[in-house]
Parts: C-alpha cells; sequence; structure tokens
C-alpha cells in the first residue's frame, strides 16, 4: 500500500483497495471487518481526490494531509480486524453472521454534497472555526486533549468488562 501511495497518491493506494476488496468480496461471509475498513479507506482515497480539487477551487489549503491521516488510521487497524475476522470465522462457517451482520457495506464514493456557498463564513458564525462549538475551537466542549483522556477512561472501563 505504502509503495502505491507513493508511486501513485491516492488514486494508486485506491487502485490497491479496489483489489483487495474484490478479492475479499469472493467470499462474502468471511473477513467482514477487513472488507469494511478496506472499503472505507477506498472511499477515504476517493474523497481526498475531490476535497483537494474543492479546497483548490475555494483558495484554501488542501485537505490532503487531514485524508492521509484519516487513511492511515484505517490501515493502521487492518490487524486488529484480521484477527477479530479470524476469531469470528468458525461461528460463520456454521452460518452465524456475526460482524458480516454488524458492519455494513461502504460504496467507494460518497453522494455528491450540495455546493457550500462561495462567500466565506465570517467568523463567530455558528459554522465558523472558531464558533464556541466547533471541536478545535478554544473553549469546546470536547477539545482533543480533553478528548483523549476521556478515551483512555472508556478503554480502562471496556477492559475491566472483558472487552
Amino acid at each position: 500500500m505504502k509503495r502505491a501511495f507513493r508511486a501513485g497518491g491516492f488514486a494508486g493506494a485506491g487502485a490497491v483497495l479496489e483489489e483487495e476488496i474484490d478479492a475479499l468480496s469472493r467470499v462474502p461471509a468471511f473477513n467482514c471487518m477487513t472488507r469494511h475498513l478496506l472499503e472505507s479507506a477506498l472511499r477515504i482515497t476517493n474523497g481526498a481526490r475531490r476535497y483537494a480539487a474543492d479546497a483548490e477551487a475555494r483558495g484554501v489549503a488542501s485537505p490532503a494531509g487531514l485524508s492521509r491521516a484519516l487513511l492511515s488510521m484505517h490501515l493502521t487497524t487492518l490487524g486488529e480486524a484480521a484477527r477479530l475476522d479470524r476469531r469470528a470465522a468458525p461461528l460463520q462457517a456454521e452460518g452465524i453472521p456475526i460482524i458480516c451482520q454488524d458492519v455494513p457495506p461502504i460504496p467507494p464514493d460518497a453522494p455528491d454534497a450540495p455546493d457550500a456557498p462561495d462567500a466565506p463564513i465570517p467568523p463567530g458564525a455558528p459554522d465558523a472555526p472558531d464558533a464556541p462549538d466547533a471541536p478545535d475551537a478554544p473553549g469546546a466542549p470536547f477539545p482533543p486533549r480533553r478528548m483523549n483522556s476521556r478515551l483512555q477512561q472508556h478503554k480502562v472501563r471496556l477492559r475491566g468488562l472483558g472487552l
């Protein structure tokens, strides 16, 4: 995947993802979590190109770094997805569709979003980056540094439940 991304960017990564998804789709009752993550990653690669073009047309910074981070996060979890699929395989072989019924197929492309207004959002408007309820704004309800500690608390609780 890294070679494909280095050689062809998001399009190159997308081509590899399509091949992998096609191979997994030949046996639809198994490897469902892995396929789900790969489908999501493919959607990310397809969206990344559209978002970059939209940003360029609007004269704003490219979101490619954010798309790369999101893609990387998905690919990083593939090992855990494969372990989960291996644990589910004996049940799936008995006809129990665990995981396969729990994660939906993800289409490779999002439907076109409505066009955003051409005018920039004024500072302080509800959707502006500096709005009080924006996730990264000062005073936001869940700033990222606090979110990490909350996620850690949830992980500890889940481990206590045996999850």
